[in-house]
């Protein structure tokens, strides 16, 4: 959330720009992936599906670490920040020194099934009596944190997290079948945190796993914040009926060339279906020249 939605939002990227994951030497500091390897030049959704810690740095660092800490800050209600935090290290790969909680994460993570819409959470809505009066309740107002359109390509981004075939949360479709989700994990050096966020047209819930004092989760218990989520989330979803998320008119899908990133032609070997805003899309295809693919 620090650092693809705002670059979205700048368009800085695109679902399907290129961008190169490789070793890189921030002052002396050098981001090492989860996989302990590089892989060069991938699409934005790929580097989002397979949670490569790379990206995120980089684009925090031609945003600059204020940028995403304000959006953060300002835009969607994290208020566990502090100073030490406006870093390339905690915004762009998530090990904040003042933390997140997880219902300011949920509300933050809701903006992309809201329309872009944030709204302050709350541990109620309303108070009745005995009698079913209202004696106390909450009518939050929300407040725009992105356009909807970035967060119609941040919601169909984010789906590849669970329905891409190299997808870290694909077990969350098991779930709740019958309707579509988005969702991100998350994991901490040694594996002493595990994250889970995810949402549906209906509701989303995040959920964190971890010691009260800090030691490595054991692997067998690796998927345990999605387990937890879809626990919960499951029972929720019972009953309810089948429903769509909404896509801004402000964004449109387009197959691109995995390739290059940009839109496909009928002479790309590869392609697949991304989501861009209207005011930022690709250029057609350089590399496999032929006529522009219809979506």
């Amino acid at each position: 959330i620090a650092a693809y939605a705002l670059a979205v939002e700048q368009d800085l990227i695109t679902y399907s720009s290129l961008v190169n994951d490789t070793k890189t030497n921030y002052n002396g500091w050098i981001p090492k992936n989860w996989y302990n390897s590089y892989w060069g030049n991938i699409t934005v959704q790929y580097a989002l599906e397979r949670s490569v810690n790379t990206i995120p740095v980089y684009l925090v660092n031609k945003m600059t670490p204020q940028s995403s800490y304000d959006f953060l800050t300002g835009k969607l209600g994290i208020t566990t920040l502090n100073a030490e935090d406006i870093n390339l290290s905690p915004l762009g790969m998530g090990g904040t020194n003042g933390g997140l909680n997880t219902m300011e994460s949920a509300a933050a993570f809701a903006v992309f099934g809201n329309g872009g819409l944030y709204y302050e959470p709350s541990l109620y809505t309303k108070v009745v009596d005995q009698k079913g009066k209202i004696v106390l309740e909450r009518n939050v107002q929300p407040k725009m944190a992105i356009s909807e359109d970035t967060a119609t390509v941040m919601n169909h981004l984010l789906r590849t997290v669970v329905y891409g075939g190299n997808g870290t949360g694909k077990a969350a479709a098991s779930y709740i079948p019958n309707m579509k989700i988005y969702a991100k994990t998350g994991t901490s050096n040694d594996q002493n945190d595990l994250w889970f966020v995810g949402g549906t047209p209906y509701y989303i819930a995040s959920c964190w796993c971890g010691y009260e004092v800090q030691q490595p989760i054991p692997k067998a218990h690796s998927g345990i914040a999605l387990k937890l989520w879809g626990n919960v989330m499951s029972k929720i979803h019972s009953g309810l009926k089948a429903k769509e998320f909404s896509d801004s008119n402000y964004a449109e899908e387009k197959y691109y060339c995995t390739a290059t990133g940009e839109l496909a032609t009928d002479a790309c070997p590869e392609k697949a279906v991304g989501w861009y805003r209207k005011s930022n899309v690709p250029e057609s295809c350089t590399a496999h020249t032929g006529e522009l693919l219809g979506k």
